[in-house]
């Protein structure tokens, strides 16, 4: 299969102003799906996972680890300390030992470095300083956040994106989210030229916990693809048990069931996600 290639780094920011769209699922299998193709293609690409949300998840399932990082070698710290050095924390995931990373955090160290980080000058911005020297050594970054879109650590995320990614569930409550952060990412791109920098690219809003056969998810499908058109990734994560059960045994769908349709629709997220940001580099 020819897949194409990236013509510089990108750093892709998963997005919601909404909880239980899947966020952390999809930032944890779209990391470990660049990540594996990298390794089986020998494209040479190394994928950074940074979780941006307080709670942590995505950063304590790639670890593997049952105890909290210190607080010296955490996010937390990296956030706060300016004269620590970005490509001393990433840790290689045994995921994908090779190919893929993270950097460690956890509940108390994020706490902890959060009213930190609101003191300092230009707050909104320190991620974006931290994503230009990780991606020296990373072609892929994929951030993880979580709260509301006007969370600093979510600004943080969309002024540090190249890319958008925003995962709504299939029903009204997740229309409502997805409305909110398409305006958010509109100011974030004011504010961001408004500095003389590059705004992010959306990618696509990615439609989650799909249900066949059932009203309100189809109506709200079908609702987000008129209004939105090719804005809305053609794949489509269906509401499914896979993801939990691979995560609580510390494995992704493609390792605990390949052959899954939560792995199918996860494969053709990354192919989609992968032409999306190629043609975005023409």
């Amino acid at each position: 299969m020819d897949l194409p290639l990236l013509k510089k780094s990108v750093a892709i920011g998963l997005v919601c102003d909404k909880g239980g769209v899947s966020k952390t699922t999809t930032a944890l299998h779209l990391a470990s799906w660049l990540a594996k193709i990298s390794h089986r293609h020998e494209y040479g690409w190394r994928v950074l996972l940074v979780d941006m949300d307080p709670q942590a998840t995505a950063a304590s399932t790639l670890s593997c680890q049952p105890e909290p990082p210190a607080l010296e070698q955490s996010l937390g710290r990296l956030l706060v300390d300016t004269k620590a050095d970005p490509l001393s924390f990433p840790r290689s995931s045994p995921w994908r030992p090779e190919t893929l990373f993270y950097i460690p955090s956890s509940p108390e160290t994020m706490e902890t470095a959060i009213p930190a980080l609101l003191r300092m000058p230009n707050a909104d911005l320190r991620l974006r300083a931290l994503a230009a020297k990780l991606s020296a050594a990373y072609q892929v970054i994929v951030f993880d956040s979580g709260g509301r879109v006007s969370d600093l650590l979510v600004r943080n995320v969309g002024f540090a994106s190249t890319h958008l990614i925003i995962p709504a569930n299939a029903d009204w409550f997740g229309y409502e989210g997805l409305s909110r952060t398409v305006r958010w990412q509109a100011d974030i791109g004011d504010s961001l030229a408004g500095l003389g920098l590059t705004p992010p690219q959306l990618l696509g809003v990615l439609l989650s916990h799909v249900r066949t056969n059932v009203g309100n998810s189809e109506e709200t499908v079908s609702r987000t693809r008129a209004l939105l058109g090719d804005a809305v990734f053609e794949t489509m994560i269906p509401f499914t048990i896979m993801f939990a059960d691979a995560i609580s045994r510390g494995q992704d769908v493609f390792s605990f069931g390949v052959s899954s349709p939560a792995a199918k629709a996860v494969n053709q997220l990354g192919l989609e996600v992968l032409q999306r940001v190629v043609q975005s580099q023409a």
